[in-house]
């Protein structure tokens, strides 16, 4: 609704707008009583009642006009028809009042009243309809559709059971002219279409709108709430002037007043294009939810459902079969399109020509990609949680940073420059980088910046020599740049894309379907595990290389298995971890925190397997050649048709760390890598009971372990 000047506080602040509303409220409340204890007695309810009726519109439909004069478009159009339809009806109260307090003399009906009253419903409608925002969300167009008719079924049902069958058996019986007998349908049914537009506006109103159109909604059900019974009091005969419930329209157009003068904050204005809050999605549905509570009082109260309410029913059951259906098929195609953007990232980040990295605003390093580790020639090196700067001159080192510092605060958008680094062999090497800054709007991460790093040595040497190179240089380095801007933007919106959607998934209460919801669990944890993929491929990369060196000493595998047993025996919810070592086993070499980490990932694994009441069983023995260390668990055990691949060295995945362990994470295959860094052996066998039984053997003298070939005898697999 597109202005400026549509979106700002003009004229009512929130301290003015509290006042408004007390003093509406005791109106309302000074209204109500007078009609239910008439301390005035019958001539001064009939008095009192008809002014504070026309009081009432007639306030509703000067807020409104005042509204429109401060707004443009579209949204002064729909405060100026809401002025009129407050007008309209209180032009039918003038003609009422007239009736019963100047003549005095039995209201005629239908008379110029009803027309007055039944002329507010078609400016009300079109004037909610200038407030209908864009779709957002799931409010497509055919959702809208199936929405609006499930509204109206459910609002007729509703009023169907309560005084809509009533009032249409009186119009279908009356021998009175068809005017008159269709006369109180007409307000029912006016008030169903109009309520059922609120709501759709509502379901897709904007930050900005949603409380303006939830007072409309509101000062509309009390309204009709008082057309509903005054149509059944009317079909029975048994209305009477002054009557409680005409306190409903007093409060009905009071509320639309104030929703006129309801306040806009700036963060509603700056949130204009928020998704939809979770009640918006749901609120369409709880008129469904309204109706089967009215079946159900029915039903408790024994009357039964005629043929109209049982057709309802089924209608919209329909309606609602088909709702869930689409949803779900939305959301399957959300899922695929989020998957491929995953598969897509996984392959950029494996495949970059280049040396990536995800650095903080402290300047350290989060993360880092294979080639930029070989860059830096740091196998030896811990890179993640170093400061970049470490690899860099004094001087080079404050000038990356100064470079940074402007991308970060806004200056620049991209920057790129070459630096002489340092190797971790004492080599030096020229690398041409370039970078940019991935801000997080929502403020759940740190900012942080990703760089992408190419070796230059060549090309700075090749300067002295021959000067022409340097135009294929230049190209070289802009199609790189191009490249950085291409991977930092599917990194950010596939990381962000499917944390988000795995959200909406989870909190939807449309998506009913648990295997939707299953899917969208996996989704979340997939997209953490991106997070700390590239810190678990420089590992796995190292220890596969035979780069990876070991601290050797004389290790106590039964003191490292209790160790970290009692680890995860600490942790509330585990299974019960039951231990049968070998107190023959004799100390192997090894490195301790090494071998430490390849116990506590089999139990990991052990004990994610294991149900609630399970089992896990770890156990070592000794053997004539070394010792044994084997971790028994309860769950479903391995997949078959995966289980040959996780430790062969010949498998089509072998070479791609990602591609090898899809659906495992990377913790099995490095634990696999430093056991044979050992000169020992990892391998996975199913349990008759259907479990898994990981065991992994060690020499008892040190081997070389380059040359250690598996057994043919020991069988290998895959864990899922």
């Amino acid at each position: 609704m597109g202005s400026p000047r549509s979106s700002t506080l003009r004229g009512t602040s929130w301290r003015t707008f509290a006042f408004l509303a007390s003093l509406a409220a005791i109106v309302a409340a000074a209204f109500a009583a007078d009609a239910l204890f008439k301390p005035f007695g019958i001539s001064g309810r009939a008095l009192v009642d008809n002014l504070g009726q026309l009081l009432a519109s007639v306030i509703g439909s000067a807020a409104c006009s005042w509204k429109a004069t401060r707004t443009v478009g579209k949204e002064r159009r729909g405060w100026t028809l809401l002025a009129l339809s407050a007008g309209s009806w209180s032009l039918g109260q003038v003609a009422w009042a007239y009736y019963a307090l100047v003549l005095q003399t039995p209201i005629p009906f239908p008379s110029a009243a009803d027309v007055l009253f039944l002329a507010a419903g078609p400016f009300t409608f079109a004037g909610v309809l200038c407030f209908w925002d864009p779709p957002r969300g799931t409010a497509t167009r055919w959702n809208v559709w199936l929405d609006a008719l499930i509204i109206v079924l459910s609002l007729v049902f509703i009023e169907w059971a309560i005084d809509l069958k009533t009032t249409v058996l009186a119009a279908t019986s009356s021998t009175a002219p068809w005017t008159t007998a269709y006369l109180n349908p007409l307000y029912l049914s006016a008030d169903i279409v109009v309520a059922t537009l609120l709501i759709l506006t509502v379901r897709r109103a904007t930050h900005r709108n949603k409380v303006r159109m939830l007072l409309l909604l509101g000062g509309l059900a009390a309204a009709a709430l008082s057309d509903s019974t005054f149509a059944y009091l009317s079909a029975n005969n048994s209305y009477t002037a002054g009557d409680v419930i005409d306190t409903g329209w007093v409060i009905g157009y009071l509320m639309v007043g104030m929703s006129a003068l309801w306040p806009v904050s700036d963060a509603e204005v700056q949130t204009e294009r928020a998704p939809v809050d979770l009640w918006q999605l749901a609120l369409p549905l709880l008129t469904v939810l309204v109706g089967a509570v009215t079946s159900l009082i029915l039903a408790f109260s024994g009357r039964s459902l005629d043929s109209v309410m049982t057709a309802i029913i089924g209608i919209t059951a329909i309606l609602l079969t088909i709702r869930i259906i689409t949803a779900n098929r939305e959301a399957v195609a959300m899922l695929m399109k989020s998957l491929a953007s995953e598969g897509n990232l996984a392959e950029v980040i494996a495949r970059a020509p280049t040396g990536f990295v995800r650095i903080n605003t402290k300047f350290d390093i989060i993360d880092v990609n294979p080639q930029f580790s070989s860059l830096l020639a740091a196998a030896d090196e811990r890179l993640i949680g170093s400061p970049i700067t470490r690899y860099f001159a004094p001087d080079e080192g404050r000038r990356f940073v100064d470079l940074l510092k402007a991308l970060w605060l806004g200056t620049v958008t991209t920057v790129d420059s070459d630096s002489e680094a340092h190797r971790a062999d004492g080599s030096v090497v020229w690398l041409h980088w370039s970078a940019t800054v991935v801000r997080d709007d929502a403020g759940d991460r740190d900012d942080y910046f990703i760089a992408m790093f190419e070796d230059t040595t060549s090309r700075h040497d090749s300067e002295a020599a021959a000067a022409a190179s340097l135009g294929l240089m230049q190209r070289l380095n802009s199609l790189k740049t191009d490249f950085l801007q291409s991977v930092s933007h599917e990194f950010k919106t596939a990381l962000l894309g499917i944390q988000g959607f795995s959200e909406l998934l989870l909190v939807t209460n449309e998506l009913n379907v648990e295997d939707v919801r299953s899917f969208a669990a996996d989704i979340n944890r997939d997209a953490v595990r991106l997070d700390r993929m590239v810190t678990e491929m420089l590992e796995l990369d190292r220890s596969e290389s035979g780069r990876a060196d070991l601290r050797l000493a004389s290790v106590d595998l039964n003191a490292l298995v209790r160790r970290e047993v009692g680890v995860v025996r600490a942790q509330p919810g585990q299974p019960v971890i039951e231990l049968h070592l070998d107190p023959a086993l004799m100390p192997v070499p090894g490195d301790d925190v090494k071998l430490s980490e390849v116990i506590r990932t089999l139990l990991t694994n052990a004990v994610m397997r294991s149900p609630a009441a399970g089992v896990v069983t770890v156990t070592t023995v000794a053997a004539a050649a070394g010792a044994s260390v084997g971790v028994r668990d309860q769950g479903v055990g391995v997949r078959a048709e995966f289980d040959d691949r996780l430790f062969d060295q010949d498998d089509l995945y072998a070479n791609s760390p990602i591609r090898k362990l899809v659906g495992t994470g990377l913790g099995l295959g490095i634990a696999r890598q430093v056991v044979q860094l050992h000169g020992g052996r990892l391998w996975v066998v199913r349990t008759p009971e259907g479990g898994s039984e990981y065991h992994f053997t060690l020499p008892v003298t040190w081997r070389d372990r380059i040359a250690t070939a598996p057994l043919s005898s020991v069988p290998s697999a895959v864990a899922s």
